[in-house]
C-alpha cells in the first residue's frame, strides 16, 4: 500500500467536488515552502498521518488488520459564510464520508479540531480513517516445505 497514492486519490476526490464551490484540495506538498505558499481560495490539504496494526491473525502466513489515518488540514481566510472554514469542513465531511480508496474500506470521520488563527488564516484539521488488511506475500519456495494434502475423508468416524 502506497500512502502517497492514497493521498493523491483522496485529494483528487475532494478537488473534483470542491472546485465548483470555490475551494481547492491538494495532497501534502513535498516541501514546507510549497505548503506555505499564499492562496486565495480556501484549501484542504490531505496527508497520511498514522497506521495502526493489529496483532497477526494467523499462526502460518501473516495477515494483519490495519487502520490508516489521513489528516485533512483546512485553511481559509474566512471563518463563516460560503467561503469560510466551517463551510469547507462541512463539504469535506460530505464528500469523504463513505469514500472508498483503492484496497481500503470506506473512510469514516473521527475528529475535527481548531488548530490556529495566524496571519489572517484560520486552520482546522479533520481526521478520517479507513481499514484494510495486509497479507504476507507467499513465496513459492516456502510452499515446497509445506505438507501436501493426500486424502480428504467426509465420513464420520466413530
Amino acid at each position: 500500500m502506497d500512502y502517497g497514492t492514497l493521498e493523491i486519490a483522496i485529494a483528487g476526490r475532494l478537488q473534483q467536488q470542491l472546485q465548483t464551490q470555490g475551494f481547492d484540495a491538494i495532497p501534502l506538498p513535498e516541501t514546507q515552502a510549497e505548503y506555505s505558499k499564499p492562496f486565495t481560495n480556501g484549501r484542504a490539504t490531505v496527508a497520511f498521518t498514522t497506521a495502526r496494526l493489529d496483532k497477526p491473525q494467523s499462526t502460518d502466513e501473516v495477515s494483519q488488520h490495519l487502520v490508516v489515518t489521513f489528516s485533512i488540514s483546512l485553511q481559509s481566510r474566512f471563518l463563516r459564510g460560503e467561503k469560510g472554514i466551517h463551510q469547507l469542513s462541512r463539504l469535506v465531511k460530505q464528500y469523504l464520508l463513505g469514500f472508498r480508496p483503492q484496497d481500503c474500506g470506506r473512510l469514516y470521520h473521527v475528529s475535527h479540531e481548531f488548530v490556529r488563527y495566524e496571519d489572517g488564516v484560520w486552520e482546522h484539521v479533520m481526521d478520517f480513517e479507513t481499514k484494510t488488511l495486509w497479507v504476507q506475500e507467499i513465496d513459492t519456495e516456502d510452499e515446497e516445505e509445506m505438507p501436501l494434502l493426500r486424502q480428504l475423508d467426509f465420513e464420520e468416524k466413530e
